[in-house]
């Protein structure tokens, strides 16, 4: 009897997993590692405002903010502060960017601790590949 119901509790719990819906959780902390976390967007990648090429490094903060700097500059004075917000829906998890009082919304596409991908949520047809893959900060030599 004792072996019986060894063999039958996992089916059981099985079939109560079974039954429920599991959805996907985003790990935010990966984002900004519980403190900050330094990204810079791939050189193969578009860039976050095609009228400052250089601004390409991301800077996000656990407590919402964002720094924007060129990558061979990170002084807070070269910078450009921010604010930034994760919508977490069923159909599409979005990324809010202000930097400077101009919001550009995204659509996360991938998401993990080392890359994330994610494109505007208004995407420009003309481009071929308008998505921004991020990445996290390299070693400079």
């Amino acid at each position: 009897m004792r072996k019986i119901s060894l063999y039958l509790f996992p089916l059981l719990m099985g079939a109560c997993i079974h039954e429920s819906e599991l959805k996907p959780i985003l790990p935010l902390e990966f984002l900004h590692d519980d403190n900050s976390k330094v990204w810079e967007v791939d050189q193969d990648g578009q860039r976050l405002d095609p009228n400052l090429p250089h601004y390409n490094t991301l800077i996000f903060y656990n407590t919402g903010y964002v720094f924007f700097h060129p990558k061979n500059n990170l002084d807070v004075s070269t910078g450009k502060k921010g604010t930034y917000a994760l919508s977490l829906k069923d159909s599409d998890t979005l990324l809010t960017l202000d930097i400077n009082g101009t919001q550009a919304f995204y659509k996360i596409t991938q998401f993990s601790k080392d890359n994330i991908r994610f494109v505007p949520k208004k995407m420009d047809t003309s481009s071929k590949d308008a998505s921004i893959h991020i990445v996290p900060f390299t070693m400079p030599y």
